[in-house]
């Protein structure tokens, strides 16, 4: 019994190099700490003979000799267990979110329009938990989510325009509805320039030329792209009466 001991106290003593806590990987030859090896139930010492860097180059180099062999036998495991498949999926993120977030952000710059397909089928699978948590989250951060809203705004001056259009639109039961691809889309049609006065737009308001109280419609067709100063003195009445009228006159560019 003493001798057997002896044996793997000396058999220790030998794989950590001399030093308690330390190990000499079989690969590299490196004397590391054994918090950089991984378990092995099957050795004496119960830790493994190579370190981690040695057995991820390893596992690495037999990935691209064996790739397809080795991705066939992942997915036929991955729909054998899918529970587990899961779990370790939600285990191995949390343990990794930096590169996991790197990662991600990386294949979605690469994969565009796959990311946006998976994105919205993922929103349309999961809507009302998707709503419900940002509901949540907005009650409970109500400063974060007042900057956050006007940050959006400033960067998403098109599609907030069209938003509140829309809104006025449904509030007054006018039929019809636009996206910011069709003001982007009017804005090229009309060269950067004001529909009524012509003059560059630096600034603008999205415009019904039949206005919505005149029973204008809500559709791409009803609107146009108008300098601040034309929409204003416009206001209710359609876009013939104001471009055939004294409207335009008083303006010193025109």
């Amino acid at each position: 019994m003493d001798y057997k001991l002896n044996s793997f106290v000396a058999s220790m003593v030998e794989m950590t190099g001399g030093n308690p806590g330390y190990k000499v990987c079989r690969k590299c030859g490196q004397t590391k700490p054994v918090a950089l090896f991984s378990r092995n139930k099957r050795r004496s010492d119960g830790i493994d003979s190579m370190c981690y860097d040695c057995n991820r180059r390893r596992g690495q180099l037999y990935y691209e000799a064996n790739k397809e062999k080795v991705n066939s036998k992942n997915k036929q495991w991955q729909t054998q267990n899918p529970e587990r498949f899961k779990a370790y999926q939600h285990q191995w993120g949390q343990d990794n979110r930096i590169h996991k977030a790197e990662y991600n952000k990386k294949w979605r710059q690469e994969n565009l329009e796959q990311a946006k397909r998976q994105a919205q089928d993922y929103y349309l699978d999961n809507r009302e938990a998707i709503l419900e948590n940002n509901r949540r989250w907005q009650r409970e951060n109500p400063e974060a989510y007042a900057a956050y809203q006007k940050r959006w705004r400033r960067l998403n001056r098109i599609k907030t325009c069209a938003y509140s259009r829309n809104y006025r639109a449904r509030a007054a039961s006018a039929p019809g509805i636009f996206t910011s691809e069709h003001v982007k889309a009017k804005l090229e049609l009309q060269g950067g320039l004001c529909y009524y006065c012509k003059a560059p737009l630096e600034n603008y308001h999205i415009e019904h030329k039949i206005p919505l109280a005149r029973g204008g419609s809500n559709w791409p067709a009803n609107i146009c792209c108008a300098c601040p100063t034309c929409n204003v003195r416009k206001s209710d009445t359609p876009f013939w009466e104001f471009m055939g009228g004294p409207y335009l006159g008083g303006r010193p560019d025109n």
